[in-house]
């Protein structure tokens, strides 16, 4: 009997130690957010066409060179936000297969994830936000 708990203590122990780090799911909440965003990068640049249409219309009419230089720097918000986007997924190509494939230590994995999880989430707040900025400002 006490060989049956040893064991069975021994097992318990094994599997509580064990590798219970879903890569998959942590790679799906990643791509969710991206999948999020992505749609939105079309209205991205046409928000960003129509702010350096409309810094061109004040500054053809002389209008306030305040305006003008407010109206492009709303297009090169808009353009970095999807420079972001693009920047996120080149690197995503460039370093995730070994994570992927789980040729990494749990802890490397995470790590990986974890970091992605926050780029991704900086790429959604500054798309979110600089569409949010250009649709009050073309209004």
């Amino acid at each position: 009997m006490k060989k049956v708990l040893a064991v069975l203590a021994i097992f318990v122990f094994a599997v509580a130690c064990g590798e219970s780090y879903n890569t998959q799911e942590h790679i799906d909440k990643v791509f969710n957010v991206h999948d999020e965003v992505m749609p939105k990068m079309g209205e991205v640049m046409a928000l960003k066409k129509q702010a350096l249409a409309k810094a061109k219309e004040i500054e053809q009419a002389n209008g306030d060179s305040t305006q003008v230089a407010s109206f492009r720097n709303l297009a090169l918000r808009l353009d970095q936000a999807n420079e972001g986007m693009m920047v996120w997924m080149r690197q995503w190509q460039a370093n995730a297969q070994p994570h992927i494939n789980e040729e990494t230590t749990v802890e490397e994995r995470k790590a990986f994830l974890n970091s992605e999880m926050e780029k991704v989430e900086k790429v959604r707040e500054d798309i979110n936000s600089s569409i949010e900025a250009a649709k009050s400002a073309l209004k």
